[in-house]
């Protein structure tokens, strides 16, 4: 029986001793390893200057860029500006750091960047450009054995856009987002598209007013006083959101027309009440115009909001006018009738009448006929004015409406 516990206990010894040279054998691999990793980098920053590019006195580097967008927006049209969110990453060889096929690649952090010549890319039409620092720097630095390089940081760029407010809140926005070597000409640096240049997620792009309609890429070479530059150009299309503006805009303003009109239904004799309707829908149409403006910006192009906005205060004015056209002939009726009733009263007057005796014939002859014979005041039917302002006024604003957004959708359509 104790030789059996003998046995059994001899065996497990056995396993674990070989367990722990096994382990063993793997740290040492491992510490092996870095030790490799270690003097190859060692070696390869023997004597490499990192103040000098690659290929010196030779070819130009050709940097090649591609970029993955997280986020985009606010976009804002009184600043004329947006803001993106890019995971960008450039690609370039450098023969000095070649090294043997040990090892397929070495991640490396941001530190080692000091070390290594790195391109001086910027975003040369931009207010405001930082990496991202969150915990540590967002950088992925990668080695390659041929001496491939990636460099993956990532950026956040507030840039420019500048719009074209025309046909505004019916406008099409492309946002052009720029990359440019600062201080190596074409000479020293070349930089191009990857193959697949721009990458991202539309659903993860989705904005309050606007819609990304597409992406586009292109290169440009800048000539200046102090060389050529390479860059290359990301262009992002937007179409804007409507809803937003009919609901908020259009069908208010709409609304105050048709508030306007109901001035042609209240009776002509009660003044007060049409002149307060009338006063305040122009009032409030100015309100307005005056609110939405203030969220625009000062620009002297005619944008479309604003020829809808000058035909809804013509017709909202034209209703106080309307009004006003009919106090004035109102007035002018009872006034005709008053005196035509006063005439004919000292036509036929009683004998007891003081005020109203004929005069002797001579001098009725020499005496001027009464002035309310001479001006005859001019009349009108009031009943007729409300009645066709009744018609006519809804029906010409449904068809200048009507062609309003015939017009401005197929222009924008053809041009965009």
């Amino acid at each position: 029986m104790w030789r059996n516990v003998i046995l059994v206990l001899s065996y497990f010894a056995v396993i674990f001793a070989a367990a722990e040279d096994q382990v063993d054998g793997e740290e040492l691999e491992d510490k092996r390893a870095w030790s490799n990793v270690t003097r190859m980098l060692e070696s390869l920053m023997y004597r490499y200057d990192h103040r000098l590019r690659p290929n010196f006195n030779g070819p130009a580097v050709e940097i090649t860029c591609t970029m993955n967008i997280d986020s985009i927006g606010p976009i804002t049209e009184v600043e004329m500006k947006f803001r993106v969110d890019i995971s960008f990453r450039q690609y370039w060889t450098d023969p000095r750091l070649t090294f043997s096929d040990n090892f397929s690649s070495v991640t490396l952090n941001d530190k080692f960047l000091e070390e290594i010549w790195q391109p001086d890319t910027f975003f040369p039409e931009s207010y405001e450009s930082k990496k991202q620092k969150v915990m540590v720097p967002n950088i992925q630095l990668q080695i390659s054995p041929n001496g491939e390089i990636l460099l993956s940081s990532r950026v956040t760029v507030i840039g420019k856009c500048p719009m074209d407010l025309q046909f505004f809140p019916m406008d099409v926005q492309v946002c052009k987002l720029k990359l440019e070597a600062y201080g190596y000409t074409v000479k020293d640096v070349s930089m191009k598209w990857h193959v697949t240049p721009v990458e991202y997620n539309k659903e993860n792009l989705k904005l309050a007013q606007f819609e990304l309609i597409d992406i586009s890429t292109h290169s440009y070479r800048m000539d200046l006083s102090t060389g050529n530059f390479s860059g290359l150009i990301v262009a992002m299309k937007f179409k804007r959101s409507m809803i937003y503006f009919i609901i908020q805009i259009y069908l208010p303003a709409s609304l105050i027309v048709f508030l306007s009109w109901v001035n042609f239904w209240v009776n002509r004799g009660a003044i007060p009440a049409r002149a307060a309707l009338a006063i305040t829908t122009v009032l409030t149409m100015m309100t307005l115009i005056g609110s939405t403006n203030s969220s625009l910006p000062r620009v002297s192009t005619i944008k479309a909001l604003d020829v809808y906005f000058a035909i809804c205060f013509l017709y909202v004015f034209g209703a106080l006018l309307e009004f006003a056209v009919v106090c004035y002939f109102n007035k002018t009726r009872f006034a005709s009738k008053s005196q035509r009733k006063k005439g004919k009263s000292c036509a036929k007057p009683p004998t007891t009448n003081v005020f109203c005796q004929i005069p002797p014939t001579s001098s009725l002859e020499n005496r001027s006929p009464p002035k309310w014979k001479k001006l005859a005041p001019v009349t009108m039917n009031v009943s007729l004015v409300d009645f066709y302002s009744r018609i006519c006024f809804p029906l010409s604003f449904v068809c200048i409406c009507f062609v309003y957004w015939i017009v401005y959708f197929h222009i924008s359509k053809e041009k965009y």
